[in-house]
């Protein structure tokens, strides 16, 4: 892969073409003895900037097809349907609830770190000289560490543009959070600190019209 990648740079510098690694996806896929590991080496590079490679569990659509890394080439199906609604009704909800509470919130906003690559984060609410940089993710429970680790990621991939945060917000204290909800309806413990953090009260945060029944299987 590495070796398609440098021809395809070589390419870009003879014709002033220019890549966007920051939309560029893949998975490696590498055989053991009687199994297979999926992304078992460092992420692949084009021009400096990290492909986003494709986790176990994980799909990139493409031409109206999904790209997994385990199963191939599938059509769409609702279970990611399901995934993605449940994914944007969360960050609907966490924006309205924290403008109760005199939060500013900022839905996607776009943030280049001093590489000049780009990040998403789904929310930062900021509050007087506070913020909070949240990252909604509704993953497969593999086990019962698979959401702690996948808060951990998305924490340290969002310390990267810190100083465009704090420039962004003119916050002098950034907290990076990830909002974690397992696809079969698992819910995070640590999601209350977020909402307690927000000023909602015990009360408010398992009302169930506020959330869907089905995120409360706590872990």
């Amino acid at each position: 892969m590495k070796s398609n990648i440098k021809l395809l740079e070589t390419i870009c510098e003879l014709t002033g073409l220019r890549t966007q690694g920051e939309k560029c996806h893949g998975f490696y896929i590498k055989p053991t003895k009687d199994s297979y590991t999926i992304n078992d080496c460092p992420a692949w590079t084009i021009s400096d900037t990290p492909f986003n490679m494709i986790d176990l569990g994980s799909s990139e659509k493409y031409l109206g097809l999904q790209i997994d890394a385990w199963t191939g080439i599938t059509k769409p199906i609702r279970t990611l349907d399901a995934r993605i609604k449940r994914h944007n009704y969360i960050c609907h909800m966490l924006s309205k609830e924290g403008k109760k509470k005199d939060w500013v919130a900022y839905l996607e906003p776009h943030i280049r770190d001093s590489k000049n690559k780009l990040f998403k984060p789904d929310l930062i609410f900021v509050k007087e000289h506070r913020a909070y940089v949240v990252d909604v993710m509704v993953r497969f429970e593999h086990n019962t560490s698979t959401l702690a680790d996948s808060t951990k990621e998305k924490v340290e991939k969002y310390q990267h543009p810190h100083k465009k945060i704090q420039d962004l917000t003119n916050a002098a204290e950034v907290n990076f959070v990830g909002f974690q909800l397992g696809a079969r309806g698992k819910w995070y413990n640590k999601n209350y600190k977020l909402l307690s953090a927000l000023g909602l009260s015990k009360s408010r945060q398992g009302q169930p019209g506020l959330w869907p029944p089905e995120h409360f299987s706590h872990l």
